[in-house]
């Protein structure tokens, strides 16, 4: 039979256990909502960190919030619990919060490469700005090599500036890296389109006096026919002088392509006049001495027939236009001079041409080069 004793100690046994698990799942409860509610507080302080800061700032910061969030919950269940409970209760915070100190440690070095990236951005603009043409005329050599070393040191200076939050980032060095290439790119583009702002203005000017040359060797500067070294020697004087004038007003640009290759048009739109010239200069004399042809054109149709090789009735087209030319005013021009009006005269002429062509042939071939050999020999 039960005494009064042993059923108030069963009772009393009965509460105790009864009361001691209700704590302990209290003591559960508020481990559970006190660890949550420093989650979310510390969750709430660094989302509410001024990003982008620097790595090193970032992380002073991230080991006082980890060392705030064990002090917060220490207090809270502290002297509710176990020492070695408590310890694992931390170390599960720890957890918890390095995840939370990971993601806005990454959040932070994306912040950080986006500065890098807008800085990078901002300089190159620097350098274009610095190195912008707004008139729209070539520059020379110097004054570019001058506006490029300010405009490097101006676009750097604006990166440091704008990217010294994140100096100390492990990928600066890759920034500052592509920031020198961009500009090296720049660079080249700013050479580049000087050098088509070159090509623009040598073009010109190789047309201007192209043109000028043209008109100071024209008829109405130099009437023709004249003397054949008088002729070369006045047009001569006129290329220098163009050729001068060229190089004034574009030699600041001689490293450049484009300026070696206009001077040489320039070189070669004039040679093509002179010789347009000479000939027009062949073809007046030629007119002046056109009574004396046209009996050396006679002399020629009547004695054609004895010649029966190309070599051979060229050779005597010329010895009888050279007999003619040697008498009266002609007599005194250079002996190149009337080689030259006799060569004109035998090609531009139809019906001398047709004589030539008709003793064209192999045979006349052959048979002519051992004539051509036999007028060196008696050259000789």
């Amino acid at each position: 039979m039960v005494t009064a004793a042993e059923a108030l100690s069963r009772e009393i046994f009965t509460k105790y256990h009864f009361l001691h698990e209700m704590n302990e799942k209290r003591i559960k409860l508020k481990l559970t909502e006190s660890q949550h509610r420093v989650e979310l507080e510390t969750e709430e302080t660094l989302g509410s960190l001024p990003l982008a800061m620097r790595s090193s700032e970032l992380q002073v910061l991230l080991s006082r919030v980890v060392e705030d969030a064990v002090v917060k919950l220490t207090s809270v269940v502290g002297q509710l619990i176990a020492d070695d409970m408590l310890q694992t209760q931390i170390k599960l915070l720890q957890s918890s919060v390095r995840k939370l100190r990971d993601s806005i440690t990454l959040k932070n070095s994306k912040a950080l490469e986006e500065v890098m990236s807008a800085a990078a951005s901002n300089a190159v603009e620097k350098f274009k700005q610095g190195t912008y043409n707004k008139e729209h005329q070539p520059r020379s050599q110097s004054m570019i090599e001058r506006l490029i070393s300010n405009g490097r040191a101006d676009a750097v200076k604006v990166y440091v500036e704008e990217s010294e939050l994140a100096e100390e980032e492990a990928s600066y060095e890759a920034y500052t890296a592509l920031l020198m290439h961009r500009i090296e790119e720049e660079e080249k583009l700013v050479h580049k389109q000087n050098e088509e702002l070159v090509k623009r203005v040598a073009k010109s000017k190789v047309e201007d006096l192209l043109e000028r040359f043209r008109a100071k060797t024209d008829s109405s500067h130099l009437p023709l026919p004249r003397n054949d070294s008088d002729l070369v020697s006045r047009m001569s004087e006129e290329a220098e002088k163009c050729e001068q004038s060229y190089v004034e007003m574009l030699g600041d640009f001689s490293i450049y392509q484009t300026y070696t290759d206009h001077l040489k048009q320039l070189k070669t739109g004039m040679l093509a006049t002179c010789q347009r010239r000479k000939q027009e200069n062949v073809e007046a004399y030629t007119h002046e001495v056109e009574v004396p042809l046209k009996m050396a054109k006679q002399v020629i149709y009547i004695s054609a027939g004895k010649y029966s090789t190309e070599f051979s009735v060229y050779q005597f087209m010329r010895d009888v236009c050279l007999i003619n030319l040697n008498e009266g005013k002609p007599e005194q021009w250079p002996a190149s001079l009337k080689h030259d009006i006799i060569k004109h005269f035998i090609q531009s002429d139809d019906e001398l041409q047709k004589i030539i062509q008709s003793r064209q042939g192999l045979w006349s071939t052959v048979v002519g080069f051992f004539q051509w050999l036999v007028s060196l020999f008696r050259r000789a």
